[in-house]
C-alpha cells in the first residue's frame, strides 16, 4: 500500500508540474501576442546581464589558467629532460661537474613549487568562486517561472472580474496572492544578492591577479639566479675548452707503439732495439727498410732535434726554396670547388674568361632566379663568380655554350670535359 501511495504521489506531482508548464507556455504565448501583460524590471535585467558577463569572464580565466598550468608542467618536464641530458654528458673532470647536478635539482624544485602555488593559491580559489554561479543561475531561472505564474494569475483575476462570478473571483484572487508572494520573495532575494555577487569580483580578481604576478615573478627571479649560476659554469668550461685544457694528450706510446726516430734511417728495419714498431712488450716485427727521403742540407739541419718527426709521404715543390719555410699541405678542398682555374687542360680554344667545360649528365630545372636551367648533353662553360664571396660548396658558375645566359648550377649534375 505504501508503494502504491508513493507512486500515486509521484504521478500527481508529475501531473501538477506538467499542468504548470502548459499554463506557463500559454501565458508566454499571450504575452507575445500582446494579449496579456508582462512584468518588466529593467534593474533586475541589468543585474542578470552583469551576472552573465561575470560568469563568462570567470570561465575564460579558468580555461586559460588551466592551459597555462598545463604548459608550465610541460615546460617543467622539458627543462628536467634537458638538464638531465646536460648532466649525463658533462664529464666528471670538467669544471663545475657537481654544480651542474646541484643546479638541476634546484631547477626541479623551483618548477614543482611554481606549479603547486599556481594550483593551490590561484586555480583552486577560482574554482570555489565559480561554484556559486550554478545555484544563482538556477534561482534566476526559477524567478523567471514564478514571474510567469504571477502574470498569469493576475490575468486570471482580471478575466474573472469580467464574468461577475464572486466565487470565481475569490479563487482567482487567492491564487494571485500566492503567486505574487512566491515571485516577490525570490525576486527580492536576487535583487540583493546579484549586485553583491557582482561587486565581489573586484576583490577576488585583485587578489587573484596579485597572486599570479607575484608567483610568476618569484619563480622567474629564483630560476634566473640558477640560470646565471649555470651560465657561469658553462662560461668557465668554454674558456678552458678554448685553451685546450681538456684535450687528450696524444702519444704513440699510448697505443703500444714506439715513436719513429729519423736520426738514423739506416737503423729502420734492423733487428736491434730501434725497430720501427713494437707490437707488445714481448713481440717485435721487423719492417723492410724504405728508401730514405731526399732532403737538401739546408732543410735537414735541425731534423735531429725533432724526435717525433714522421716521414712525409711527399715533398712540396717549394721545399728547396731558401726563402720559404716548410708548411703542412692545406686541408683538401671539396671536390666540387675548384681551387684555381685549370692551366691549359682544355687547350687554347676556350673563349676568354672560361675556366673549363663540362657536359650535363642530367636535366636540371632551376629552383631560384640565380640558377641555370639545362638539359642532359648541354655543354656549359665554367666561369668565375662575379663576387668570390658568393661561391657555394658543390655549385659552379657558368653559361651554356652559344648562350649569354649564365647562372650557378650543381656540379654533380655535370661531367668535366
Amino acid at each position: 500500500m505504501a508503494d502504491g501511495g508513493s507512486a500515486r504521489s509521484r504521478s500527481g506531482k508529475a501531473g501538477s508540474i506538467f499542468s504548470k508548464n502548459v499554463n506557463r507556455f500559454q501565458a508566454k504565448v499571450l504575452q507575445k501576442l500582446g494579449k496579456a501583460d508582462e512584468t518588466k524590471d529593467q534593474m533586475f535585467e541589468l543585474y542578470v546581464h552583469n551576472f552573465n558577463n561575470q560568469v563568462l569572464s570567470a570561465n575564460r580565466l579558468q580555461k586559460e589558467l588551466k592551459r597555462y598550468i598545463d604548459c608550465v608542467k610541460s615546460m617543467s618536464a622539458a627543462t628536467r629532460s634537458l638538464h638531465e641530458a646536460l648532466e649525463s654528458i658533462y664529464e666528471p673532470d670538467w669544471n663545475g661537474h657537481e654544480s651542474v647536478g646541484t643546479m638541476r635539482q634546484t631547477s626541479d624544485l623551483l618548477w614543482e613549487d611554481y606549479q603547486n602555488r599556481l594550483v593551490e593559491q590561484v586555480f583552486n580559489p577560482l574554482l570555489s568562486y565559480q561554484s556559486k554561479f550554478p545555484e544563482v543561475k538556477r534561482r534566476i531561472e526559477k524567478r523567471g517561472r514564478k514571474m510567469i505564474d504571477y502574470d498569469s494569475a493576475r490575468h486570471a483575476v482580471e478575466a474573472s472580474k469580467n464574468k461577475k462570478d464572486e466565487s470565481r473571483v475569490a479563487k482567482a484572487q487567492e491564487q494571485f496572492d500566492l503567486a505574487r508572494t512566491s515571485y516577490e520573495d525570490i525576486n527580492n532575494e536576487l535583487l540583493d544578492e546579484l549586485p553583491n555577487l557582482y561587486d565581489s569580483r573586484i576583490p577576488f580578481y585583485a587578489s587573484t591577479f596579485q597572486l599570479i604576478s607575484s608567483t610568476e615573478g618569484t619563480f622567474h627571479s629564483e630560476i634566473g639566479k640558477t640560470s646565471l649560476q649555470l651560465n657561469s659554469v658553462m662560461d668557465k668550461l668554454f674558456e678552458e675548452g678554448s685553451k685546450g685544457t681538456y684535450n687528450v694528450t696524444r702519444s704513440n706510446s699510448e697505443a703500444g707503439l714506439h715513436p719513429i726516430s729519423p736520426t738514423s734511417p739506416s737503423s729502420i728495419g734492423g733487428g736491434d732495439n730501434n725497430s720501427m714498431f713494437s707490437i707488445s712488450s714481448t713481440r717485435t716485427m721487423d719492417i723492410p727498410k724504405p728508401d730514405p727521403p731526399q732532403f737538401t742540407n739546408e732543410d735537414n739541419e735541425d731534423d735531429s732535434e725533432d724526435h717525433n718527426y714522421q716521414v712525409p709521404t711527399a715533398i712540396p715543390e717549394d721545399l728547396n726554396d731558401d726563402d720559404h719555410e716548410y708548411q703542412h699541405p692545406p686541408p683538401a678542398r671539396p671536390a666540387n670547388i675548384p681551387s684555381s682555374p685549370p692551366a691549359t687542360q682544355n687547350g687554347d680554344d676556350l673563349p676568354s674568361g672560361v675556366l673549363y667545360k663540362v657536359q650535363a649528365i642530367h636535366d636540371y630545372e632551376r629552383k631560384d632566379d640565380d640558377e641555370l636551367t639545362f638539359k642532359k648533353g648541354d655543354v656549359i662553360f665554367v666561369i668565375n663568380y662575379d663576387d668570390p664571396d658568393d661561391e657555394e660548396d658543390g655549385w659552379l658558375m657558368g653559361r651554356i655554350e652559344n648562350s649569354d645566359v649564365k647562372g650557378i648550377f650543381p656540379e654533380n649534375f655535370t661531367s668535366r670535359l
